[in-house]
């Protein structure tokens, strides 16, 4: 994993990254859109370099209509807390250190090339990496895709500050070229495809103290954690699939369900095994897999 600077955004930024992640979800991508000439290219961004904790910011979901990724949660939180802020820094600065050689980046890659080629209509061609996920290399490299369309796959993985949940989470827009300038052309609104991923696994033997939990996640080179965000790519990338895959009546359908309150997650409830509970928030087109915990939590 590559250093990453632990000085805070300004909260004038986070008021504008707000604004970015409530963009209207579309849970569905168009039949006249689905199969075009020329297939399609995507993108993967990961603009954070290592892991850091994602703190929760209380009622902000609901007024803003929607969750909230992590880093937009961390520095509004952070802003208002910062010695809480700078504690959990301290303790996940030891777990980053068990994770030395764990490349995120190549293993969201890889899971993102993976899924997407699994579905056939998709026609995907070509699939990059970039660290930077501004509206101005997004538009350049949608200006100089041979392809059509292009799917921007946004990921952000972090811990809680207790250090009891890892979470993965997968943003993925499908933007089409037009007459329109490039810039407009990735405008949020013009999405044809909007939905988020989220992924959570929570350490079966979780105390109260974040230190302890920590260090449970680092044990044996941070197996644990890796294993976690393992698992958190496969999910959401098969959340990814399912999503795109799904017709407009199974898309509608997502709002019937129940609502329920696993852990701290609240949502309509999709499905639930042996293997967790799937919930979906309509109003930020969220699909949230909790995993369930092994016995001995």
């Amino acid at each position: 994993m590559t250093a990453w600077s632990h000085r805070l955004v300004p909260l004038c930024l986070a008021v504008a990254l707000l604004q970015a992640c409530t963009a209207t979800p579309k849970r569905t991508l168009d039949q006249e859109f689905r199969s075009v000439a020329g297939g399609r290219d995507a993108v993967v961004v990961l603009e954070q370099g290592e892991l850091r904790a994602a703190f929760a910011v209380a009622n902000l979901n609901t007024a803003s209509g929607g969750a909230i990724g992590g880093a937009l949660s961390a520095v509004i939180t952070a802003g208002v807390n910062q010695h809480r802020a700078d504690k959990a820094e301290t303790t996940v600065g030891a777990l980053r250190d068990s994770l030395s050689g764990y490349d995120f980046d190549r293993h969201a890659l890889k899971a993102t090339q993976e899924a997407l080629a699994k579905i056939s209509w998709f026609d995907v061609k070509n699939v990059s990496f970039t660290k930077d996920g501004s509206k101005d290399k997004l538009a350049g490299t949608l200006a100089q895709s041979a392809a059509p369309q292009l799917l921007v796959a946004r990921y952000d993985y972090s811990i809680s500050p207790d250090c009891k949940r890892i979470a993965v989470l997968l943003d993925v827009s499908i933007f089409a070229k037009g007459a329109d300038t490039p810039e407009n052309q990735i405008a949020a609104e013009k999405a044809l495809f909007t939905e988020r991923f989220r992924f959570i696994r929570r350490i079966p033997e979780a105390t109260r103290g974040a230190d302890k939990n920590a260090a449970l996640w680092a044990a044996d080179g941070g197996a644990p954690a890796r294993a976690a965000f393992d698992a958190g790519l496969a999910m959401v990338n098969d959340l990814l699939i399912r999503s795109l895959s799904q017709t407009s009546e199974a898309a509608a359908a997502l709002d019937q369900g129940q609502e329920v309150h696993v852990g701290e997650e609240t949502g309509k409830l999709v499905e639930t095994s042996a293997k967790g509970t799937l919930l979906y928030d309509g109003r930020a087109g969220m699909w949230t897999f909790i995993e369930r915990n092994t016995p001995s939590s």
